[in-house]
């Protein structure tokens, strides 16, 4: 019985010492990518909503096509490019270079709060579709309603900016007005109908905005289809299922080691020696991606454009930063679960320890002492026993 209690004694700590990390990596996959809040955290620290509008029109502002880069240019085919092969599609490249002046407008519309509520029901949709809630991504947004303020703004813009306008000279062509683009103000005043009607022609340009509500069914045909988000999928499934297997694994694995010892105060300091490694890793994995990942220019090493590097430093490199420094904190708080979790299984080996000790019963008067010496009698502590014939009131001195 002994050698069965040792024998899954030694089990169960071997299981502990594999399901402690694989627990701590499936849970902690699972609260992060698999954890919508921890999501909508990561892009809401990383400033994504204060700085998408500036950033946003300034890259496409930047990646419009001059002239002369439509006559160097040229697609496979042989024949310059379209709108279609380029950043910027369905605007035209005399609006899209005043973009950046419109920032403020849009930034009016198209407020943080306005953003972070529509990128997190997009959140919501892909969650539930990663779950496996839904067959496909599902979320609704009322784009009529944005586009139609941005429009009242966009004619607000206008109607500043052609009053603000010196008058046109003598001969000067006003064929084709755009008030958005135009260097003098019109002869005939534009009405607000008619300014209305020409930002409602730019808001319709810009992505998504040519429908009056967008859901997931708006997204490309195949991106469910991707082997990367197919993969991401049934990755969040397993880490699910995982958490809730791993987790009754190490439970069991923990009874067992305690069931079958005959000396639990020694178990549960193995138990701590188990659980130490994993919280040393996790604290040191915790802190390179919070100090180091988290800051590394991941970026940096590509050649790309000017545009394409300020949209980086604006947008990409800090939800970079904002992620990994979430997961380093993530990884670092199991870390120091797992730390004290290690403690309690000392500090209990030590209390059972002293339990042990007080229980010892003392040692009784005529047993053998605590330090081993041989009992001590009375007589051996009177001296020798005395000579019989050496007493004068022995019996053999009457018989004489």
């Amino acid at each position: 019985m002994r050698f069965l209690r040792g024998l899954f004694s030694g089990l169960g700590l071997t299981l502990l010492a594999i399901l402690v990390l694989v627990f701590s990596v499936c849970a902690i996959v699972y609260s992060t990518a698999g954890n919508p809040s921890f999501v909508k955290g990561v892009a809401d620290s990383s400033g994504l909503y204060d700085n998408f509008v500036e950033s946003t029109l300034e890259y496409v502002a930047t990646q419009t096509l001059t002239e002369d880069e439509i006559l160097e240019a040229e697609t496979d085919s042989g024949e310059p490019p379209t709108k279609d092969e380029g950043e910027g599609d369905g605007i035209s490249d005399e609006r899209a270079a005043i973009l950046p002046d419109l920032t403020p407008t849009f930034q009016r519309v198209l407020t943080p709060e306005r953003l972070r509520s529509t990128v997190e029901t997009v959140f919501d949709g892909l969650t539930g579709w990663l779950k496996g809630d839904t067959e496909d991504i599902e979320f609704t947004i009322d784009t009529a309603e944005i586009r139609g303020d941005l429009t009242v703004a966009l004619a607000d813009y206008m109607e500043q900016r052609v009053a603000d306008l010196p008058p046109p000279p003598r001969g000067a062509s006003m064929n084709d007005y755009d008030p958005l683009t135009a260097e003098y103000a019109p002869r005939d005043p534009l009405s607000r109908e008619q300014l209305e009607l020409i930002a409602a022609d730019l808001a319709v340009e810009m992505p998504f905005m040519d429908k009056d509500v967008t859901t997931g069914a708006d997204l490309p045909d195949d991106l469910t289809d991707n082997d990367t988000l197919q993969t991401a999928q049934k990755a969040f499934w397993w880490g699910r299922v995982g958490v809730i297997v791993f987790a009754c694994l190490l439970v069991a694995g923990s009874a067992l080691a305690l069931a079958f010892s005959h000396d639990r105060r020694r178990v549960l300091r193995r138990l701590g020696h188990v659980v130490v490694p994993s919280a040393v890793l996790l604290l040191v994995g915790g802190a390179v991606l919070a100090l180091f990942v988290a800051n590394l220019d991941a970026f940096g090493g590509e050649e790309t454009s000017a545009a394409r590097e300020m949209f980086d430093q604006a947008i990409t490199l800090p939800l970079w930063d904002s992620l990994f420094t979430g997961v380093g904190s993530v990884v670092l708080g199991f870390g120091a679960a797992w730390a004290v979790v290690a403690l309690v299984c000392y500090v209990l080996g030590y209390v059972l320890k002293r339990r042990q000790r007080d229980a010892v019963p003392p040692t009784p008067a005529t047993g053998v002492p605590s330090d081993g010496a041989a009992p001590h009698s009375p007589q051996s502590s009177a001296g020798p026993p005395a000579d019989p014939s050496s007493d004068p009131t022995s019996p053999q001195d009457n018989i004489s």
